[in-house]
């Protein structure tokens, strides 16, 4: 019985891990219209984050800019307007402009997305990978919030998500970067 049970557990791993999707096969456009390819950064760790389509919270993008410059050629950041949270409301040009520092953008902005499973919307391609454990191998985890974090590891693996009281200048965000 102890055998079987072992045995059915490890072939449902198998199999769950075996039907997972790559990160590097999903498509997805910039704020601007233009295609990002997932595998540039094959390799490399990625932090998606969520972001409101409104942000106004310069305390917030500041973060981002000191994370991105913080770990500059360790992690990819890539934002994602959440339409849930009013992507829209603002001009693509306006929220472009606000995750500028210097000239230098401080992150990628992905095109608005449905973040979650609504009634009436199709979630996106990105997100249900980076929330369906069928399709990451790894975890089952819905949007909670703006601000929640997917981190990638450089084999394309989900290996962290964090929410949003975790800021990303949080000791514990560079326990997970070190991963």
């Amino acid at each position: 019985m102890n055998k079987y049970f072992l045995f059915l557990i490890l072939a449902t791993a198998y199999i769950s891990s075996a039907s997972a999707q790559s990160i590097y096969d999903i498509n997805i456009r910039d704020i601007k219209g233009q295609p990002v390819n997932f595998n540039t950064w094959q390799g490399k760790k990625i932090l998606f984050i969520v972001l409101a389509g409104n942000e106004t919270d310069s305390a917030a993008v500041n973060q981002i800019a000191v994370f991105k410059n913080k770990f500059a050629g360790q992690v990819e950041v890539i934002g994602i307007p959440s339409i849930e949270a009013g992507a829209g409301q603002m001009s693509n040009e306006a929220m472009d402009s606000l995750y500028k520092r210097d000239g230098n953008m401080a992150l990628l902005l992905a095109e608005n997305m449905y973040v979650n499973e609504t009634s009436g919307t199709t979630q996106s391609g990105l997100l249900q990978w980076l929330t369906h454990k069928e399709q990451n191998g790894h975890f089952d985890q819905k949007v909670k919030d703006v601000g929640q974090k997917f981190f990638i590891d450089g084999s394309g693996s989900l290996y962290a998500v964090m929410g949003s009281d975790i800021s990303l200048t949080a000791p514990v965000i560079e326990k997970i970067i070190s991963k």
